[in-house]
């Protein structure tokens, strides 16, 4: 699994693995939260707004404070997505949102599990009843 990003309603796009997610917030934890409040938010509670602030305090920390260079491609690629979309947006990071195929996988387990009760009514016919004090 990995890490998506949203604007308002839109179609969320990958912003990057787990392990680069968590490397990307390893860094924004590492940054003074009274110096870029809208970071420190957003790493919290993965949304906030509005999203252009949060590019703004982004582009600002990369620049005082540059990570290693696969947080700072993460961080850039997120500065480019805010950038093409509306800075007035909320900003929405998580792991999967809904309707991202989890329907599908929900419909796979229906099927399994009706072959599973199936099997077991076939074995209780073939059964002979337990007789009364047994």
């Amino acid at each position: 699994m990995s890490y998506q990003v949203s604007l308002d309603q839109d179609e969320p796009i990958q912003l990057a693995s787990n392990q680069g997610y968590y490397d990307y917030c390893d860094w924004v934890e590492s940054l003074d939260p009274e110096e870029y409040p809208k970071l420190a938010y957003l790493n919290e509670e993965g949304v906030n707004q509005p999203a252009g602030a949060v590019a703004d305090e982004l582009e600002k920390a990369l620049e005082s404070d540059p990570p290693d260079e696969t947080v700072e491609s993460t961080a850039k690629g997120l500065v480019a997505f805010i950038r093409k979309g509306d800075p007035d947006a909320a900003i929405v990071i998580g792991q999967g949102f809904a309707g991202d195929g989890a329907d599908d996988l929900d419909d796979e387990d229906d099927d399994d599990d009706d072959d599973d009760d199936d099997d077991i009514e076939d074995e209780d016919e073939d059964e002979e009843p337990a007789e009364a004090g047994e």
